[in-house]
C-alpha cells in the first residue's frame, strides 16, 4: 500500500516526499508539503507537538500515544553521533540489512528492525555513541520484475519496446516512491536510525566501491568468465541465484498456472517413451519428467551392475527427431531402481547430467532460448513454450509407435520466485568469482574463534557449506544493476580470434588497458562494455564498508570497521553475511565484523512460512494501525486476475480461518514488544495475532498502572515527589513490603542488562511483565491503596516508592517500547520533580551498580512464599463459597524460622486475600488444632509445614470435600504400602527411590491425622472402609 505521494516527483524533492508520507501516517492525507518546512526551525528544538500537561486520558490509544514522536526524536538529532549533546564511553555500530526497493516491509523486515532498535537504543542509553546505518538495495531481479509486471498492466508496454534508458528511468521514479515509503514505515516503527547516513546500493559512491573491487579482483585473477550450468529463468531471461528459487513439492499429478501461457500446465507426470536400438529390433524404455528434453539428449546411461542393459553397453540408440545416434554408456551414478534403470543424458539441462557428460566427453545441445521457448527447427516445435512442446511430443512420439504412457509421479520442481516460471538449468557463460581461498579464510575465520555466530549451532552449517564451497556466478542478465566493469576487446581488422576481456572504469581505460596488455594499437582497438549487471548480492557484500563512506571516504572506516555487530536473518547466512566476510576480509584485511547474531524465521502460528498462497501473511501495519476482514478480503479479490479460481477460493478461506475477526489495533509498541518475547534465536518464530493482542493488552496495563499512581499524588506536592535515595531505601525496615518491590526493582535491572547483552529479549521481555503486572500492579498498588488512607508523611512516602518503581521501569523498557515509554516519561516530569532528559531514550540505562544493597533476596522468597498462602486462601474461600465474605484465617506454622520470616505478613495476607483478621500461630502437638473444630474450621495444609486455618459459619460442601480429600488420601497410602510391602521393589528400587516413597508416606500420614482428628462423623453418603494397614 503506497501513501497519497505527489505524483510530480520533479517539482520537489526526495527528502520532502518521505517528510510528507511519514508526516500523512500521523495527521492524515491532508498535511501539505510546506508543513515539511516547519519541521526543521531551529526553534521547535525539544518542543513536542502535543501537550501533555493536561488531564491523564482513561483509556489507552496506541495512535494518540504513538503521534509526534518520532518526529520529535529526529528533529533533535537524538540518532546522530555527532548531534548527541553528550559522548559516551566507545562507539558501537551496526548497519540495517537493506530491504528492496520493492515494495512495504513485512513482518519479517519488522522483526529485524524491532531487535536492531533495541540493541541500538540499549547502546546509546549506555553512553555509546551508537552509529546505525540505514540503507536501500536496489534489488536487482525483484525490482526489475515488480516494474515489468507495472508496466504491462499500467501502460501495455515491455521493457523492450520501451527501450533501456526508458525503463531505468521507469525504475528510477519506483526507487524513489518505494525508497519514500519504506522510510516511513521504518519511522513509524520508532527505528532510532540515522538517516543522513541513508545507504543506496546503486548511488555514486556505491557504484566506485564496486567497480574497484570488481576490476581488483579481476586483475587478480579472481574473476573469469566461463561456460557452465546456470539456474535460468526464461520469464526473466536471466541467471537467478540459489536464494531466488522456491522448491515446490508436488506429490500427484496438478495443474499449475505458468507465466507466459494462457491455459494451467499438468504437472507431476513421468513420461515413458522408447528409443530404438541402432541395427536392432530392441528397444529401450526411457522415464522422464520433462520430456521436451530429449531433444537435446546425446547419450543414454545404464548402471553397469544392470544385467537388463549389460548387452547393450558400448552400442548406439536413434534419436527420433536429430537423427544423431547415442551411445548407451555406462555410469555407477546411475540408480538402478529410478525409471527403468536406464536414464536419458541431457548434459546442457540437468547437473547430474552436465557431470556425465563432462565426464564421458558428451557433446551439449542447448535446445533452450533465453525465453524459454524451443530454439531446434525440427518439426514445428521452434519457437514454441517449452511446456506446449512437451504436450506435443507426446502426441508426435504416439504417432511414431514410441510413446508408452504417462503416470502420476511425486517430485520436487525448481520455481522462480520473482517470475513463477520454472526454473531450467542451462549452459552460459557467466562471470564467475573465485571463492577458494576467500572461503578457506571465512572458514578458518570462524575455526580461530575470530569470528562468532549467535547462537553456536550455526557454526556447523558454516563449516559444512564452505567445505563443499563453489564459485559465485555474479552476472545477471538484467537492465537495473551495476552494468559489468568489463570491455570485450574487438581489433578493427579482426584478427582476434579469442574472446578477451579487460576491466576497466571507462571505455578510454579500457583500450588503454587492452593496447598495453595485447600489445595493439589504442586506435584500433574496439572496447565494448558487458551489458549485463552484477548479481545484486555483489554490491550487497561490499555493504558494511560503502556504508563507512568507502571508498570515497576512509575517516569513518577507520574509526567504525569492522562493525561491531551483525545482525540479519539465518536464512541469508550464506548469500550475504558469508560474501560480506569473504570479500570485506579479502579488501582490508579484517574481518567486517567479529560477531554476528542470526535470528530465525518469521512463521505463522503453526510454523509455516508466511506466504501469500497460504493467506497467513501479517502486514506490520495492519497490527500497528487494526484492518477489518472485510478489507483483508477486498485485497485478496483485488489480485484475482493473477490467480485461478481455485486458488482465489484458497485464498479466501484461508484469509477467513485466519483473522476471523480483522486484526485488532495493536499499535507499534505493542507489535514490537510481541517479537520481543519469542527467543529469536530459535529456527522459528511462530507469531499470530492472538500473541499479539495479548502484548497490546500489556500496553495498556501499563497505562492502567501509571494512571493509578497519577491518582495516588494528586494532593502531593510536586517538589516532594522525587524518586528514593540509596540511604532511603537501606534504612527501611528489612520486611517492608516497600522494600520488597525495591529489592524486586533492582532485580528487573540486574537481569534485563544480563539478558540484553546475551541477546535473549524473551527473558528480558518476561521479567518487565513480571515486574510490573504480577509484583508492581498486583501486589504493591493493592498494598499503597490501603496506605494513601493513611497520614501525609506515609502517603508521600509510598508514592515516592512508587514514583522511584516507575521512574526506572520506564527507563528498562524504553528500548522495547520507545513510543509508551516517552509518552509516560515526559508525563511524568509534569508531575513530579525527577530529572529531566529530552527523551528517556537519552537517560542513561539502570545498571546493577546504581542500586547498591536494594537486592533481598531473601525477602523476596518470604513474600513468594506469602504470594503462595494468599492464592491458596483465595482458593480455599472460593472453593467452600465464600468469596465475598470475610473470614478470619489462623496460619499454623511448625518452625520457628518460617513463623519469624512470614508473621510480619499477616496485613498483606488480609489485605489480598480480603479477610477479617489473620494471626500467625506456631503449632504445639495436636492439641493446638483441637482448638478449631471441623464444624466451622477449614484447613489447608500446604508446604513449609504451614496449615491455613479458616474460620466460616456454613460448610456443609467444605466439609464434604474435606472427607473426599481424606477418601484420596487414604487411596494413595493404600498404593503406598502395597509397593513398599512388595519384595520385588524393596529388593531392586534404588535406596534414594525408597527413602523418596518413605517420605511421601509420612507426609500423607501426618495430613492424614490432621483431617482425621479436626471432623466429628463423617457423612454416611461418603464412608468407605479405607483403613491403612
Amino acid at each position: 500500500m503506497f501513501y497519497k505521494v505527489s505524483r510530480c516527483l520533479n517539482s520537489v524533492s526526495k527528502a520532502q516526499i518521505c517528510n510528507k508520507i511519514y508526516l500523512q501516517f500521523f495527521f492524515g492525507s491532508n498535511c501539505c508539503l510546506s508543513n515539511v518546512a516547519k519541521i526543521g526551525c531551529t526553534e521547535l528544538k525539544y518542543s513536542l507537538k502535543k501537550d501533555l500537561s493536561g488531564p491523564y486520558p482513561t483509556a489507552y490509544e496506541p495512535k494518540e500515544v504513538e503521534k509526534g514522536w518520532y518526529e520529535y526524536w529526529e528533529k533533535n538529532g537524538l540518532f546522530c553521533v555527532n548531534e548527541r549533546p553528550k559522548y559516551g564511553k566507545q562507539d558501537f555500530c551496526l548497519v540495517l540489512p537493506p530491504p528492496n526497493v520493492t515494495g512495504n516491509l513485512h513482518i519479517g523486515h519488522t522483526l529485524t528492525v524491532t531487535i536492531q532498535d533495541c540493541i541500538s537504543r540499549w547502546h546509546r542509553m549506555k553512553g555509546e555513541n551508537v552509529i546505525w546505518i540505514p540503507g536501500f538495495d536496489h534489488g536487482g531481479i525483484a525490482t526489475q520484475t515488480i516494474v515489468e509486471k507495472k508496466l504491462v498492466k499500467e501502460k501495455k508496454l515491455t521493457k523492450h519496446e520501451l527501450g533501456r534508458e526508458n525503463f531505468l528511468n521507469e525504475i528510477n521514479q519506483w526507487k524513489i516512491l518505494t525508497q519514500c515509503n519504506i522510510e516511513a514505515q521504518l519511522k513509524l516503527l520508532g527505528a532510532s536510525l540515522d538517516f543522513q547516513k541513508t545507504l543506496f546500493t546503486l548511488d555514486e559512491n556505491s557504484s566506485k566501491g564496486v567497480m574497484k573491487t570488481f576490476i581488483n579482483l579481476f586483475e587478480s585473477n579472481l574473476i573469469y568468465r566461463k561456460e557452465k550450468l546456470v539456474n535460468w529463468s526464461g520469464q526473466i531471461q536471466s541467471v537467478i541465484s540459489d536464494i531466488e528459487v522456491d522448491h515446490l513439492e508436488i506429490p500427484e499429478k496438478k495443474k499449475i498456472r505458468i507465466p507466459g501461457l494462457k491455459d494451467p500446465v499438468e504437472l507431476g507426470l513421468m513420461d515413458y517413451f522408447y528409443y530404438n536400438v541402432v541395427d536392432s529390433d530392441e528397444k529401450i524404455l526411457i522415464a522422464t519428467t520433462r520430456l521436451e528434453t530429449m531433444l537435446g539428449d546425446t547419450a543414454v546411461a545404464v548402471n553397469p551392475n544392470d544385467r537388463r542393459y549389460a548387452h547393450l553397453i558400448g552400442k548406439f540408440l536413434s534419436h527420433p527427431y536429430t537423427g544423431e545416434n547415442l551411445p548407451i554408456i555406462s555410469d555407477e551414478s546411475v540408480s538402478r531402481e529410478f525409471g527403468t534403470g536406464a536414464m536419458k543424458v541431457t548434459p546442457a539441462h540437468d547437473l547430474k547430467d552436465f557431470e556425465i557428460g563432462m565426464k564421458h566427453g558428451l557433446k551439449m545441445c542447448d535446445i533452450l532460448n533465453d525465453d524459454g521457448t524451443i530454439n531446434v527447427d525440427i518439426e514445428n516445435f521452434k519457437g514454441k513454450h517449452r511446456l506446449i512442446v512437451r504436450n506435443m511430443l507426446r502426441k508426435s512420439l504416439s504417432e511414431r509407435g514410441l510413446y508408452k504412457e504417462s503416470k502420476s509421479h511425486s517430485m520436487t520442481i525448481p520455481f522462480c520466485s520473482r517470475s513463477g516460471d520454472i526454473v531450467e538449468p542451462r549452459l552460459k557463460d557467466q562471470w564467475y568469482l573465485d571463492c577458494t581461498q576467500m572461503g578457506q579464510n571465512a572458514l578458518e575465520a570462524v575455526k580461530n574463534k575470530r569470528l562468532q555466530f549467535i547462537p553456536d549451532h550455526h557454526e556447523k552449517v558454516w563449516f559444512e557449506w564452505f567445505r563443499n564451497l563453489k564459485d559465485w556466478c555474479i552476472s545477471r542478465q538484467l537492465w537495473w544493476g551495476h552494468q559489468i566493469p568489463a570491455y570485450k576487446i574487438h581489433h578493427k581488422s579482426d584478427k582476434l580470434d579469442e574472446d578477451l576481456w579487460v576491466a576497466a572504469y571507462s571505455e578510454k581505460e579500457a583500450i588503454e588497458k587492452a593496447s598495453k596488455k595485447y600489445n595493439l594499437s589504442p586506435t584500433s582497438i574496439i572496447a565494448v562494455q558487458d551489458t549485463d549487471v552484477l548479481d545484486t548480492w555483489f554490491s550487497s557484500a561490499l555493504y558494511p564498508l560503502t556504508a563507512l563512506g568507502w571508498p570515497s571516504e576512509e575517516e569513518n572506516l577507520e574509526r567504525y570497521y569492522p562493525l561491531s555487530l551483525m545482525e540479519t536473518g539465518f536464512d541469508i547466512l550464506f548469500f550475504w553475511v558469508a560474501r560480506m566476510v569473504m570479500l570485506g576480509e579479502h579488501i582490508t584485511g579484517k574481518l567486517p565484523f567479529t560477531q554476528v547474531l542470526l535470528h530465525g524465521m518469521v512463521c505463522d502460528s503453526h510454523g509455516r512460512k508466511m506466504t501469500k498462497s497460504l493467506g497467513n501473511t501479517i502486514d506490520p501495519l495492519d497490527v500497528i494501525e487494526g484492518v477489518s476482514l472485510e478489507t483483508l478480503l477486498k485485497r485478496v479479490k483485488d489480485s484475482q486476475d493473477t490467480l485461478t479460481p481455485e486458488e482465489l477460493k484458497l485464498l479466501l478461506n484461508a484469509c477467513k480461518q485466519n483473522f476471523p475477526n480483522g486484526i485488532p489495533e495493536c499499535g507499534t509498541d505493542g507489535l514490537r514488544f510481541s517479537l520481543l518475547t519469542h527467543d529469536i534465536q530459535n529456527q522459528r518464530i511462530n507469531i499470530d495475532v492472538k500473541s499479539i493482542r495479548i502484548c497490546r493488552h500489556f500496553c495498556n496495563k501499563i497505562w492502567q498502572g501509571f494512571r493509578l499512581f497519577t491518582k495516588a499524588i494528586e494532593n502531593c506536592p510536586k517538589e516532594s515527589l522525587t524518586p528514593l535515595s540509596s540511604e532511603e531505601v537501606l534504612s527501611l525496615d528489612e520486611k517492608d513490603i516497600s522494600r520488597w518491590i525495591l529489592s524486586r526493582l533492582a532485580g528487573l535491572v540486574a537481569v534485563s542488562n544480563v539478558h540484553f547483552e546475551a541477546y535473549e529479549f524473551h527473558l528480558t521481555s518476561a521479567a518487565v511483565k513480571q515486574f510490573w503486572v504480577q509484583n508492581f500492579c498486583d501486589i504493591y498498588i493493592e498494598y499503597a491503596k490501603s496506605i494513601l488512607l493513611e497520614s501525609e508523611e506515609k502517603r508521600l512516602f509510598v508514592c515516592r516508592v512508587m514514583l522511584t518503581c516507575i521512574e526506572t521501569f520506564l527507563k528498562v523498557i524504553s528500548p522495547m517500547m520507545p513510543f509508551l515509554s516517552d509518552e509516560l516519561y515526559h508525563r511524568l516530569f509534569y508531575m513530579t520533580n525527577i530529572e529531566f532528559y529530552p527523551s528517556v531514550s537519552m537517560a542513561t540505562y539502570p545498571t546493577a551498580d546504581k542500586f547498591p544493597r536494594w537486592r533481598n533476596t531473601m525477602l523476596e522468597a518470604d513474600v513468594l512464599t506469602m504470594m503462595h498462602l494468599i492464592g491458596i486462601t483465595r482458593s480455599l474461600k472460593s472453593k467452600h463459597g465464600v468469596s465475598q465474605m470475610r473470614p478470619t484465617v489462623v496460619v499454623a506454622v511448625e518452625e520457628e524460622n518460617t513463623l519469624s520470616a512470614l508473621s510480619p505478613f499477616s496485613d498483606l495476607l488480609a489485605l489480598m486475600a480480603k479477610l477479617d483478621s489473620v494471626t500467625f500461630h506456631l503449632t504445639q502437638g495436636q492439641e493446638f488444632f483441637e482448638q478449631y473444630p471441623q464444624d466451622s474450621w477449614m484447613f489447608e495444609t500446604c508446604d513449609h509445614g504451614i496449615t491455613i486455618i479458616m474460620d466460616i459459619n456454613e460448610k456443609p460442601k467444605a466439609q464434604e470435600n474435606d472427607f473426599n480429600k481424606l477418601d484420596k488420601i487414604r487411596m494413595e497410602l493404600n498404593k503406598l504400602n502395597k509397593m513398599l510391602s512388595d519384595r520385588g521393589y524393596r529388593k531392586n528400587a534404588p535406596l534414594s527411590m525408597q527413602e523418596k516413597t518413605m517420605a511421601k508416606k509420612a507426609s500423607l500420614e501426618a495430613e492424614l491425622q490432621k483431617l482425621s482428628n479436626y471432623g466429628k462423623k463423617e457423612p454416611e453418603k461418603i464412608t468407605k472402609d479405607s483403613s491403612v494397614s
